[in-house]
C-alpha cells in the first residue's frame, strides 16, 4: 500500500463531480459533522472487480478484460470469500483505504428468514452489489487533506496513484449544469387508505397481536438531469454524517443518513440508531434530564 498527500485539494463538490462522472464510481460522503461523527469523506472509481446478483444467483465480472463467472449460494458467505482474496493489512490511521464498496438491499433479509412474498418486485434490483477499487481518495474534514491510496491488489502502486492524481488533479469540465427537471410525486397508496392501515395497526398493537409494525409506502417521480447534480441538492438539502452515491451501469443509489448502522473494528462492533435517544443538551443539568425522560419512556425503552 502507498500513500500520497495532495495540497490544496479541489473542494468536496469539486471531487463528488471528479469521482462521480468516471466508470461505476462511489462517494461515501460525510457532509455533516456530529457527535464526532462525519471525519472523512472517500471517493473512488474504476473497480477492477464488481460482485452483483440476487436470489442466490451471481456474477463476479472483471472490470479490465470483461471476463466472469457465475457462482450460486449465500451470497454474502460468496461475498466474504471473495474479499478474502484481495483482504490487506491497515496501519495507516485512515479507517478505509480501498476495497469493497457497495450495498445490501433489504430484500437480501428474505435470503435468511422464511418471509411471505407481499409485493411484486418491479425494479429487478440485486440483492447484493459491490465493486472492488485499487484506489481511493480520502479525505480528513478536520484537517483539510486528501490522501491518494493505492493498494496493489490489480496493478503497479504507482500506476494506480497516477490514475487518482488525474482525476483529481487535471483539467476538469464540470457536469452539464442544465437545472434538471422533476415531475410530481406518485404514491403507490392513497391517503385515506394508508391512514385506514394505520387505525388496523393502532388495533393490532392493542390487542397483543403485533409488537410493532414498520408500515412504509413508496414514492416515485420522473427525473430528468445527472445523478450527480441530484446527489449534490440532497447532501446541501439534507446533510448527514453517512451520505453515499453508487453508480452502475444501470442505476444509481444516493443515500442520506444519521444513523450508523455497524462499525466493527477487531472485535468490536458499534452501533448508533435514533431510535431510543435523546438529543444532547447545552448544560450537565439538561444532559441529566433528557436522559432521564429517554429511561422513563415505555416506547424508547421497548
Amino acid at each position: 500500500m502507498r500513500i500520497v498527500h495532495i495540497d490544496s485539494p479541489p473542494s468536496v463538490d469539486e471531487l463528488i463531480e471528479r469521482f462521480g462522472s468516471r466508470d461505476l464510481p462511489f462517494v461515501l460522503d460525510s457532509s455533516l459533522s456530529n457527535d464526532g461523527l462525519g471525519q472523512w469523506s472517500f471517493f473512488g472509481a474504476n473497480p477492477f472487480l464488481v460482485f452483483s446478483g440476487k436470489d442466490g444467483d451471481y456474477v463476479e465480472r472483471s472490470t479490465s478484460n470483461v471476463q466472469h463467472r457465475t457462482l450460486n449460494g449465500d451470497g454474502l458467505q460468496l461475498l466474504r470469500e471473495l474479499m478474502a482474496k484481495f483482504s490487506i493489512e491497515n496501519e495507516s490511521g485512515i479507517p478505509f483505504v480501498g476495497g469493497a464498496v457497495g450495498f445490501l438491499a433489504y430484500d437480501y433479509g428474505r435470503q435468511i428468514e422464511a418471509l411471505p412474498d407481499q409485493t411484486l418486485d418491479d425494479r429487478d434490483m440485486p440483492d447484493i452489489h459491490f465493486g472492488f477499487y485499487d484506489g481511493i481518495a480520502a479525505l480528513n474534514h478536520l484537517t483539510g487533506e486528501l490522501s491518494l491510496i493505492a493498494l496493489g491488489l490489480r496493478a503497479d502502486e504507482d500506476v494506480v496513484l497516477e490514475e487518482l492524481r488525474a482525476i483529481v488533479t487535471d483539467s476538469f469540465t464540470a457536469t452539464d449544469q442544465t437545472t434538471p427537471q422533476r415531475g410530481g410525486w406518485e404514491w403507490n397508496i392513497e391517503r385515506g387508505d394508508y391512514l385506514q392501515a394505520v387505525e388496523h395497526v393502532r388495533s393490532y398493537i392493542a390487542s397483543g397481536d403485533v409488537y410493532q409494525v414498520n408500515l412504509s409506502q413508496r414514492a416515485k417521480c420522473r427525473y430528468e438531469g445527472c445523478p450527480i447534480q441530484l446527489y449534490q441538492a440532497l447532501r446541501a438539502g439534507n446533510p448527514a454524517p453517512y451520505s453515499a452515491l453508487i453508480r452502475s451501469d444501470a442505476y444509481t443509489v444516493l443515500s442520506t443518513s444519521p444513523e450508523q448502522f455497524l462499525r466493527k473494528q477487531g472485535r468490536q462492533i458499534e452501533t448508533r440508531p435514533i431510535k431510543g435517544t435523546r438529543p444532547r443538551g447545552a448544560s450537565v443539568e439538561e444532559n441529566a434530564r433528557n436522559a432521564e425522560a429517554l429511561g422513563a419512556s415505555e416506547k424508547d425503552r421497548a
